[in-house]
């Protein structure tokens, strides 16, 4: 047995409802023929991630370490027959290996950490350059108007 740094197993799972999300579990050690060991909590052992149902691979730990607050930033979307609209960031993420990204609700409340495809770019009111307002952005039904409290970029 060879211990694992920085590496996680990949699942899909259900929920009770019965809808589909994606979960992680740390690779502990590799065994001697080179398979991903993670925690059976239940059994209080190793096991191979491979027979843990729902397994789909091994990729790099990238787990949550951090999340900050949305600070009053905004992303813009690609919207159907090229029109865009603005939402609000909810928060920033901050994954193991230092990387990170901004979190989004969805018309739920919930939220997936995942890229978003229709994700142009994020700006902020108060920022110049590349990172200003886009024009004509403001206060209406698909824009909402970022808070004024938090963090001042």
């Amino acid at each position: 047995m060879i211990p694992a740094h920085g590496w996680a197993a990949r699942f899909n799972a259900q929920r009770g409802d019965g809808n589909p999300y994606r979960t992680t579990e740390r690779v502990i050690a590799w065994d001697d023929d080179g398979q991903a060991l993670v925690v059976d909590k239940a059994a209080g052992k190793l096991v191979l991630a491979a027979q843990i149902d729902g397994f789909t691979g091994i990729d790099v730990d990238d787990h949550l370490v951090s999340a900050l607050p949305g600070g009053g930033w905004m992303g813009e979307f690609r919207g159907a027959g090229g029109t865009t609209h603005h939402e609000p960031v909810i928060g920033w993420t901050v994954l193991a290996p230092g990387l990170g990204g901004p979190l989004f609700c969805d018309d739920q409340g919930l939220f997936d950490p995942d890229p978003i495809p229709e994700l142009i770019r994020v700006w902020h009111p108060r920022a110049t350059g590349p990172l200003a307002p886009p024009a004509g952005s403001g206060p209406d039904a698909d824009s909402p108007t970022p808070p004024e409290d938090g963090p001042k970029s």
